[in-house]
Formats: structure tokens, sequence, C-alpha cells
């Protein structure tokens, strides 16, 4: 998209909230998004949340403010989006597992080094 098509259309997202150029921009630029997201994240429904947490949080912006790189204010917000998938996630490991779960050594270890491994 040439700067002047892409500076008209923020411009009509800012000043008249048209959600047809916000659709327009994003028809260009979320496939870049997505396969930034498709090679952070590890599954295709999170892709998919993670894609329209960046077109909400997207919209959200370009209605109250000014823009200078569309495409660098984008994936600021797929890196963001990307830090908070991962710092909010919870990976739980059931003790039932324990067992599977060996010391540095190889060897199966104490109960204690077990927990600790665990934790």
């Amino acid at each position: 998209m040439n700067d002047r098509k892409e500076q008209f259309l923020l411009y009509r997202i800012r000043a008249f909230k048209d959600k047809q150029a916000f659709r327009t921009i994003l028809e260009i630029q979320i496939p870049s998004v997505r396969r930034f997201l498709v090679t952070k994240l590890p599954t295709t429904p999170d892709v998919d949340d993670a894609s329209s947490i960046v077109s909400i949080r997207a919209w959200n912006y370009l209605t109250t403010s000014d823009v200078e790189s569309l495409s660098g204010l984008l994936f600021t917000i797929a890196r963001g989006v990307v830090a908070e998938f991962y710092r909010t996630r919870k990976e739980e490991v059931h003790l039932e597992h324990a067992e599977l779960i060996q010391v540095k050594d190889g060897s199966e270890g104490s109960e204690d080094q077990i927990y600790t491994k665990a934790d």
C-alpha cells in the first residue's frame, strides 16, 4: 500500500471511526502479522486469538492517536500479545507424573529432588 493511501485510511479511522477503512488496512497488513504470530505461538487457536487481540488493540489505538508507522504499531502490539500469552500461561506439572522426572545425573532421585525439579 502506498503511503498516501495508508495515511488517508488512517485519517478516516481516527477522524470518522471508519470501519471499512480499518478492514481495508487489516486485509493488507494482518497476513504478515499472522505469519509472525505463527512462529511465536504453539497452536492455531492461539494464533487466531492473538490476531483478534491485535486487531482490537490496533482499532482502539488508531481511533485515538496519530500513527507514523502502521506496520510498526501492529508488530509492537503483536509482540506484546505474545509476551502476555507466555506470561499468563500456566503450565501444570501433576505429581502423578513425578516418577518420570529425573535429576541431572540420570538417577531417579529422592522425593525432595523430584519436588524441587517439578517446581
